[in-house]
């Protein structure tokens, strides 16, 4: 939530004016005036947040260059990526984005099994999640119905498309699944923090609420490695 909160049913921006809406992203109340200000239910000031963040190019142009710069935002500083988050359309870009990172993470992990000999025969975890890719594509949309769901027990207005693109976009952790036995347990790690970071700061929650939501991702993959791959879960986790 933003720091300038105004009393219940009076607008954030004109205390003395009663509010006619409230901010589908932020939650703030806004009078007529400032309604209209913004667009797509969303206050200006959302509107504008991520005009100059590079998941807003990728969303408006979807060249090559936004994508690669929205991989060196959330892995330099995901903080700074995650507050800057565009909102309103274009989620599914975020969808896109996260397609292709699961492709790189294929890719990758094939380039490495055959690095270290043996081919697809006993090799190691990471090659045989990656098997999956479209699975994973479905589990990350489970991952953002499954975030929205608690999230909106936190807040009743929190857009999904705003839920979608956390989710999208931390699955930039998936690049490290090629590596041999840890790359699992990287990935979750790496999507806890991305996940935790993009609650709090893309959609205003607690830090306590944040890290709940991104515990819920962590609990869908082990719970379907589980099904998946029964008893032997473990034994494909220790390489």
């Amino acid at each position: 939530m933003s720091g300038n909160r105004s009393l219940p049913g009076h607008c954030v921006n004109h205390p003395e004016r009663p509010a006619v809406a409230g901010c589908r992203h932020c939650g703030d109340f806004l009078c007529a005036e400032c309604a209209s200000a913004g667009a797509d239910g969303v206050c200006a000031v959302c509107a504008g947040m991520g005009s100059d963040n590079p998941a807003a190019l990728w969303e408006r142009k979807r060249g090559v260059g936004g994508f690669f710069k929205i991989l060196w935002g959330v892995l330099r500083g995901p903080e700074r990526f995650f507050g800057g988050m565009p909102h309103g359309r274009g989620a599914w870009y975020a969808y896109l984005y996260a397609g292709i990172i699961l492709l790189a993470s294929v890719i990758l992990t094939l380039g490495a099994t055959w690095l270290v000999g043996g081919g697809t025969e006993g090799a190691p975890f990471p090659w045989q999640v990656a098997l999956n890719a479209p699975g994973l594509a479905a589990l990350l949309l489970l991952d953002a119905a499954a975030l929205f769901g608690l999230g909106r027990l936190y807040r009743n207005r929190l857009p999904f498309r705003d839920v979608l693109r956390v989710a999208a976009y931390g699955a930039t952790a998936y690049l490290t699944l090629f590596i041999p036995v840890f790359g699992p347990l990287l990935v979750l790690a790496l999507s806890l923090v991305y996940i935790t970071v993009g609650a709090y700061r893309g959609l205003h929650l607690g830090v306590a609420q944040a890290l709940s939501l991104a515990l819920l991702p962590v609990v869908i993959r082990l719970g379907a490695a589980w099904i998946i791959y029964g008893d032997r879960f473990w034994e494909l986790v220790a390489g």
